[in-house]
């Protein structure tokens, strides 16, 4: 039957025997409808009196409005509590469905951008205020763009910049915001240039709640181009992909560069990352090209929606001169939900917190439901390991 046909029906008074037989099915049939995309945790009982005006209103603003939304995957925009009119117990709307609350697995993550100056002091200072506005507003783990202390210095080849880089146990930039996760009890993944021994690496440490270190990655994909020449500056990556236990949940943390390859999300996944990050810098060409915002989004939509796992991705803003080019940063930091959509956008100009919780358990459930996971094969997969 057709949606609105079906929305005319339940609204139609149930008078007659046979209007009532009639609507007793169509209650049945919207019951099942939202019980099937997940059996164990969608509420599969009638209401005690399925024929009461409040019920009957409820059933028919769900089929007009929330399962419309549910069909045409344009939910996942945001929880919010109803009533079931049956008994009363809490339900928590999640990623555009009705499900009986989780307690215990709901995370809320923030997306931070903003410009970046030759004053690190000034950097860390921003950024130490857009994390303690993030976590005044809830947010649990708070992602900030790559390389947030210092401009983006890759737009030139200068060795000079190689000061700037620190090993991980003395970087002032991790000492600072190591503090503040303890401080405020948040999880934060910090984007630092490293040094060890004689060899540099654009990384990234993940501070736990409590303050403590609990992973260390190295970027894996190295670019190398017209305003972005950072295998000047950067080695490849040692370490392999790394995913962090956290008080919040498991995260995976990519850096720029390795936003593009759907590699680096498939096996962050793999690996048990619940939310993928994504430190940012990106902006325009040097040369005149087609702008890569869009592109940009829709690659890692997609990483999300193949994976079923939701995405944060910050990246920076502003105008950066460099000796021999400059670069427009456009912003456009996002969260996506599990499905790809983007629920949380910020602008290209201003400098902006985003902010969006997440049920993991409900997240996890669908994922599982779905079976992208138990249908792979990797056997088939040897040719992905060639050049």
């Amino acid at each position: 039957m057709a949606l609105a046909a079906f929305a005319a029906q339940l609204c139609r008074p149930a008078t007659r025997a046979s209007e009532r037989t009639c609507f007793t099915a169509h209650v049945d049939l919207l019951i099942r409808q939202l019980s099937f995309l997940n059996r164990s945790s969608y509420r599969t009982a009638t209401a005690p009196d399925p024929y009461s005006r409040r019920y009957l209103l409820f059933i028919a603003g769900l089929v007009s409005t929330q399962l419309q939304q549910v069909l045409c995957s344009l939910a996942a925009r945001d929880i919010r509590r109803a009533a079931d009119i049956s008994n009363g117990t809490p339900l928590v709307r999640c990623n555009g469905l009705w499900r009986e609350e989780m307690s215990d697995r709901l995370v809320k993550v923030s997306a931070t951008q903003m410009s970046c100056g030759w004053d690190i002091d000034t950097n860390l200072s921003n950024a130490e205020s857009l994390v303690r506005k993030a976590a005044t507003n809830g947010a649990n783990i708070v992602l900030i763009q790559e390389l947030f202390a210092t401009p983006y210095f890759c737009k030139d080849q200068r060795e000079k910049y190689f000061e700037l880089a620190e090993p991980v146990h003395d970087s002032k930039v991790v000492k600072h915001m190591q503090g503040l996760a303890r401080e405020l009890g948040v999880v934060l993944p910090i984007s630092f240039f490293e040094r060890e021994n004689n060899v540099y690496f654009n990384a990234l440490v993940v501070a736990d709640a409590d303050g403590s270190i609990v992973s260390h990655y190295r970027k894996t994909h190295i670019p190398d181009g017209p305003g972005y020449q950072e295998k000047y500056y950067f080695s490849p990556g040692d370490k392999g992909f790394v995913v962090s236990d956290t008080e919040f949940g498991r995260i995976g943390v990519g850096i720029c560069w390795d936003q593009w390859f759907p590699e680096t999300a498939r096996s962050l996944v793999l690996m048990g990352a619940e939310i993928l990050f994504f430190p940012t810098a990106i902006g325009s060409d040097p040369e005149p090209s087609p702008k890569s915002r869009d592109q940009w989004q829709r690659t890692m939509q997609g990483h999300a929606a193949a994976n079923m796992v939701p995405l944060v991705a910050s990246n920076r803003i502003g105008k950066e001169d460099g000796e021999t080019c400059s670069l427009e940063f456009y912003g456009s930091s996002f969260i996506a939900d599990h499905t790809g959509a983007i629920v949380e956008e910020a602008g290209e100009i201003d400098e902006e917190i985003l902010l969006h919780e997440f049920d993991l358990g409900a997240i996890n459930a669908e994922r599982a439901a779905w079976g992208f996971f138990r249908d792979r094969r990797p056997e088939r997969y040897a040719r992905i390991m060639s050049m």
